[in-house]
């Protein structure tokens, strides 16, 4: 389907994008950077829709997820969860709204030296909501104990949550992870780019 920019990935909850393990190696050094990509989620009676995921290929805690959606019936946040072990396993957020299906959002994730941020459509999402954790925690691919899985539109969030893996159903565009963290301006940028776009 058209994207953002050329064509899209579309999927219809019939299949996903497994990147290589060479890939996910490189990405499972980072321990800072930023990750943008636009999206659009069709909505279905399925408690969490995963965008993007890096972790375990087994039904364990020790995961990377962005998610549309969480344990409650119509709940369509966006979420970003890290589940790492140790003492503090755990850092999620959302954006504290519902967004809306069949719209496209871009979505930047910085995460530096001394804390991890949520941008939406080019503005950094002030009042996200804290699940656990809270914005001075940093973790990133790096921080993510088992390395076996890295996926666009396949994944599963915490064990409360979803003890199985999930499809997506939407649409996923220009994914870039960079190994630095982005700017405000950069990634300004990056989002009236994709508006731009006829």
């Amino acid at each position: 389907m058209d994207g953002v920019s050329g064509k899209a990935i579309y999927l219809n909850g019939n299949g996903y994008i497994d990147f290589s393990k060479d890939t996910m190696k490189k990405i499972g050094s980072l321990d800072k950077g930023t990750i943008s990509l636009w999206f659009q989620y069709k909505d279905i009676d399925q408690n969490v829709l995963p965008i993007l995921y890096f972790g375990s290929s087994r039904e364990e805690d020790a995961l990377f997820i962005e998610e549309i959606g969480h344990k409650t019936k119509n709940n369509r946040k966006l979420y970003v969860t890290w589940i790492t072990g140790g003492p503090k396993p755990i850092l999620c957020f959302d954006t504290g709204f519902n967004i809306k299906p069949n719209k496209w959002y871009h979505i930047a994730i910085v995460v530096d030296e001394e804390e991890n941020t949520l941008y939406l459509n080019g503005k950094e999402v002030i009042k996200r909501h804290y699940n656990f954790g809270k914005p001075g925690m940093k973790y990133f691919f790096a921080d993510i104990p088992v390395k076996e899985l890295f996926t666009l539109g396949y994944g599963k969030t915490g064990h409360q949550i979803t003890n199985h893996f999930l499809l997506f159903h939407g649409a996923i565009d220009e994914l870039m992870i960079y190994s630095r963290p982005l700017t405000k301006d950069e990634i300004k940028y990056l989002y009236l780019k994709g508006i731009k776009n006829p």
